[in-house]
């Protein structure tokens, strides 16, 4: 039996949803696994991901320049 990757059990969830299983005619699931080997070859590893940082993460002050 193959051992899933983190990258696989991150994958799971959408495959879940009709989009995710190809239902509604979409590659969503080819598209973001293609996407993050894409990422993972700039970053040196197999695969990468990019999330989105909360909001207050966002902002930033500066005080003078």
């Amino acid at each position: 039996m193959e051992r899933s990757t983190v990258f696989d059990r991150w994958m799971e969830p959408g495959a879940l949803f009709p989009m995710g299983k190809g239902e509604d005619g979409s590659r969503y699931n080819d598209y973001y696994r293609s996407l993050a080997v894409e990422r993972g070859c700039l970053s040196g590893s197999r695969h990468a991901v990019a999330l989105m940082s909360p909001a207050e993460q966002l902002v930033r002050h500066v005080q003078s320049l």
